[in-house]
């Protein structure tokens, strides 16, 4: 029986642009966008935030910084991380549907900064998910790692063959399953997502 269903962010509740971020850092400091990706995404740098690497948010930004050769704040940051999402409604229903009938969370690779301003960023995500959004970086390892999907469970004090993960990126998926998750759908649209969690067992109606 399924207890609690995963939900990935990006990709699945937002649209994710990383053009419009990088253009967004491009404006703040003056550097091309294809060298702030290749200095920030292309290096290394948020593969490794992601899994982990740096503890707090602060650390996070330095690493930033550093990564990207120029200073950065924390305001600049949130607005262009704020810049490349935009809600998708029809998932945003889904997830209060489902609440409606099951336990639920939002679990995405992202590193501490997103986590501690996530109500700034995404504000839908702290009234869907009180207490229950969570990031890569605060379990050391990231997606698809089976490792840590089975630190979400545990995190979340269920058996892992009771969560549905739902992710648009089929890796992630397979990873949930390799951990022994109950199930798992790769997302398109909200309708599909809709009919996928129907078919576990969960009512929408």
């Amino acid at each position: 029986m399924i207890r609690l269903v995963v939900f990935d962010v990006d990709g699945v509740l937002y649209h994710y642009d990383i053009e419009a971020r990088l253009a967004h850092l491009s404006g703040t400091t003056g550097i091309d966008p294809d060298e702030i990706h290749a200095r920030v995404w292309r290096s290394g740098f948020e593969d490794a935030a992601d899994a982990g690497r740096y503890s707090d948010p602060d650390a996070y930004l330095q690493g930033f910084s550093e990564a990207l050769g120029a200073p950065l704040s924390k305001a600049d940051w949130i607005a262009a991380r704020k810049a490349s999402v935009t809600p998708i409604p029809e998932s945003l229903n889904v997830v209060r549907r489902v609440a409606g009938r099951c336990a639920i969370a939002a679990f995405t690779n992202n590193g501490p900064l997103l986590k501690a301003e996530i109500a700034n960023i995404s504000p839908e995500m702290t009234v869907l998910f009180p207490g229950t959004f969570f990031t890569s970086a605060e379990f050391g390892v990231a997606k698809p790692d089976p490792l840590v999907y089975h630190r979400l469970a545990d995190r979340c004090g269920l058996p892992p063959g009771s969560i549905y993960f739902i992710d648009d990126k089929p890796e992630n998926v397979d990873g949930a399953l390799a951990a022994g998750y109950g199930g798992g759908h790769v997302f398109h649209t909200a309708g599909g997502m809709a009919g996928a969690i129907r078919a576990a067992g969960i009512s929408l109606d």
